[in-house]
């Protein structure tokens, strides 16, 4: 069944430290790398939409780092010659002119305007596979134990915890959202009372007075402050 091929990542995720939609998204990412460098830039139907949607620099820059740079070249290589081409037909008019111009192309959906800037392959194949991990830990929450108790524990990153708020109105309803939602806000409220107590010490540790107080969990305050307030896939 469908709900039993995405439960196994979902609960993978909460399995490990840090927070687990971030998790989800990190192991996405990385298998999406390994198959756009894999046999599959020589498909002609990923082809086609990689020419036409493009990818965004944090992908190009990742794929770079994996050393297939023939298969990279060859996907970028096409892509380009697919941006001179409708550049091409852009106005020629004068700076202020062309501004207006992506303004409008932009605000009317110009299939020109997106073709020329393109969007993102592999976040568009992440997106759509993270959107149904989401929907099926929401399938989860009101019967799986194991998932409630890992949750509890799990340190929710900030963006993640706005994406959770707006969608467990999606996905749940009555008591279930009631329950959901205050369990939400409880569970973040320690995880970020315990941050700012470890960074607060972190800093204290700089003064030379408070040199020899126990640094206890402020060594990593910082990097997990970041992680905490940004995410750790950049979401």
């Amino acid at each position: 069944m469908k709900e039993e091929i995405y439960t196994i990542p979902v609960m993978d995720a909460f399995n490990q430290d840090g927070c687990p939609f971030c998790a989800m998204r990190r192991k996405l990412e990385k298998d999406s790398i390994d198959f756009m460098l894999g046999p599959s830039y020589m498909e002609d139907d990923i082809r086609m939409e990689t020419d036409r949607k493009g990818f965004c620099r944090r992908h190009l820059v990742m794929m770079y780092e994996q050393q297939n740079r023939l298969g990279l070249a060859l996907m970028v290589g096409t892509r380009l010659k697919r941006v001179i081409k409708n550049m091409s037909v852009l106005p020629k008019e004068t700076s202020a002119k062309r501004k207006g111009f992506f303004k409008k192309a932009e605000e009317a959906g110009s299939s020109a305007y997106g073709t020329v800037l393109g969007s993102c392959y592999i976040c568009d194949r992440i997106g759509g596979t993270f959107d149904r991990y989401v929907s099926t830990f929401f399938y989860m929450w009101p019967k799986e134990k194991e998932l409630r108790a890992a949750f509890e524990k799990s340190p929710i990153c900030v963006p993640h915890f706005a994406m959770l708020r707006e969608s467990g109105k999606k996905y749940l309803n009555g008591t279930h959202e009631g329950e959901f939602q205050a369990k939400l806000s409880e569970t973040e409220d320690k995880i970020l009372a315990k941050l700012d107590a470890d960074l607060d010490l972190f800093i204290r540790k700089f003064d030379y007075r408070y040199k020899d107080e126990p640094e206890g969990d402020s060594r990593d305050a910082l990097p997990r402050a970041i992680n905490a307030l940004s995410g750790e896939d950049g979401a």
